[in-house]
């Protein structure tokens, strides 16, 4: 089984219109997406005891930029958590 990565609904599909998959595990998200593109699919979402519930980090690097670690600190923020909160909620 092939899974592609959060994001990649197009590779999801491709995946399907070329017949290289005919079920895959992946984020609703993507499979959402993909029904999008194409017909004669759908995305079934697994009991909440089956479920798996994602956890997200962030990392730098310790030579990255000056600006990488300010926006890192601005994305920890209340105000970048804000911003986080509107567009992914």
């Amino acid at each position: 089984m092939v899974s592609p990565p959060p994001g990649a609904s197009k590779a999801l599909a491709s995946l399907i219109t070329e017949k290289q998959i005919d079920v895959i595990l992946s984020y609703c998200t993507n499979g959402h997406q993909a029904e999008k593109a194409l017909t004669g699919i759908s995305t079934i979402e697994l009991p909440s005891d089956l479920a798996i519930t994602a956890s997200y980090g962030m990392t730098t690097l310790n030579s990255a930029h000056p600006e990488a670690a300010r926006l890192a600190m601005f994305i920890l923020s209340p105000a970048g958590q804000k911003i986080l909160m509107a567009e992914w909620i």
